[in-house]
This record gives structure tokens, sequence and C-alpha cells, in this order.
């Protein structure tokens, strides 16, 4: 007679097929987020260094120059004060990052092409640009328009209360 081995039933195999998914899916949900916040953070940091090459560009050339915010392509490009001549690379938005809202002023713009003139000086109005990770995963990136100085306010309604105080007028204009 012989003896039966030991092996595993179907209902076993499913039982541990579905904690190994489960498993998967949890850590793949972890590491997801550490990798939309780092996106973020170097769409961030890459906008204020356009911003501060923009400045630079407008003293050292004594000209006013002009940033193209398209909401609709996640694009900002740097353009002659005339609206010709494309002055460096554009700066494109990464892979799974919207930029929904730009905010100057007392407007809040959220479709479209919006324009920001820049002085010879390399001055221009404060500006605010929202960026959406996922479903109303809302970061904002505040650039001062007298300095260049970044703020990263945590709330919408810190952004509308920022604008609201400032008394200064918006300096761009929305071409259609």
């Amino acid at each position: 007679m012989r003896m039966a081995r030991p092996a595993f039933s179907m209902v076993e195999l499913i039982v541990v097929l579905v904690l190994l998914g489960l498993m998967a899916a949890t850590i793949t949900l972890r590491l997801h987020s550490p990798l939309y916040l780092a996106r973020i953070n170097d769409f961030k940091e890459s906008m204020a260094a356009y911003d501060r090459l923009t400045r630079r560009i407008c003293l050292e050339q004594d000209r006013p120059v002009r940033l193209w915010v398209d909401l609709s392509e996640g694009r900002i490009e740097r353009r002659s004060a005339d609206g010709g001549n494309e002055l460096g690379t554009a700066l494109q938005l990464p892979h799974g990052l919207k930029l929904i809202a730009l905010r100057v002023g007392r407007d809040e713009i959220v479709a479209g092409r919006y324009v920001i003139p820049f002085s010879r000086r390399g001055l221009c109005t404060t500006y605010g640009l929202c960026i959406e990770a996922r479903e109303g995963d809302r970061h904002w990136l505040v650039i001062s328009g007298l300095t260049g100085q970044t703020l990263e306010p945590e709330e919408d309604l810190d952004v509308r209360e920022m604008f609201l105080a400032d008394p200064a007028t918006p300096g761009g204009f929305n071409p259609r």
C-alpha cells in the first residue's frame, strides 16, 4: 500500500495567491505616494530655477521677457516681449501631473493660456501655480514678483487669502 504524499489543496493555493496579491498592492501604494511627491518637488524646483533664469535674462539682456503659461498642455515657455522668439527650452510638467490653475492678483485662471510679463529689471507680478498629482491632491507654488522667492502654501484658502491681501493688480493678460 502506498502512502499519500502531502500536497496543497486548491483552496490553500488560492488563499496564498490572494495574500501575495494584497501584499503587492500594499507595497505598490506605499511606493506610489513618494513617487508623486518627488515629481511634484522636482517640478517646483525646476519652476523656481526657470523663474530665476527668466529674471537673469531680463537683467543681462536689458529687455522685457514674458512667460507663457499653457494650462491645458502643462507647459511654460519663455518668450521675447513681442511674443516671437522662444528663449531657451520650455518647461513641461512631468507625466502624471496636471497644471490646473494659475493665480495672478485676484484672478484664478483654470484654462487656456496666460502671459506673465517681466520688466527689463526682471520684475513681474506675484503668481501661483497649482499642480494636481491625483484627484484632489493639489500643491501650490507661489513665486514673489519682486524677489523671485518661492512659497509652498498648504491649503487653497491660504493661497486665496495671500492674493486677496495683495492690493497689486494682475500684470498679465490672457491671449485668446
